[in-house]
């Protein structure tokens, strides 16, 4: 353990128990994850975006996944496992090209509007003479 944090330049106290190491690994492991596919994407000049996390709106296969878990809900009677498989299973094959083209095309519209409020000016007002505030008022007895 103290090889592996002496090797990414964590700093770490020699006298540090095993869990207390095991604890700095892991709030500082994410930094080093590589990815193999993500290093062949890259040397082909692509760049990696990822969706943000808890973010399932901006991920269509999360709207298809809505789709299917309602039907489900809808369809059960029975609560048995084989039951809930041919459920699933009967509703997948009703998810065609369609479905999935108008769920991209939601998560297009989504992306269109987070993008909208990035091209918002703000202007935030700040008086700093303004006589009515508590501030100035208490700093006017306070003298």
């Amino acid at each position: 353990m103290q090889t592996w944090l002496a090797e990414k330049n964590i700093q770490f106290d020699e006298s540090m128990k095993k869990i207390e190491l095991y604890d700095l690994i892991l709030k500082n492991k994410d930094r080093f994850k590589r990815f193999v596919i993500d290093e062949l994407i890259q040397s082909k000049g692509f760049e990696i975006l990822r969706l943000p996390p808890y973010h399932p709106e901006l991920n269509p296969i999360e709207n298809i996944w809505g789709i299917l878990k309602n039907y489900v809900a809808n369809k059960n009677v029975s609560q048995n496992f084989t039951s809930i498989m041919s459920l699933i299973n009967e509703r997948l094959e009703m998810i065609d090209s369609t479905m999935w083209a108008n769920a991209c095309r939601h998560v297009e519209d989504t992306e269109k509007q987070y993008l909208q409020y990035f091209d918002m000016d703000f202007e935030f007002i700040i008086s700093v003479n303004d006589s009515d505030s508590d501030e100035s008022e208490s700093m006017e007895m306070s003298e």
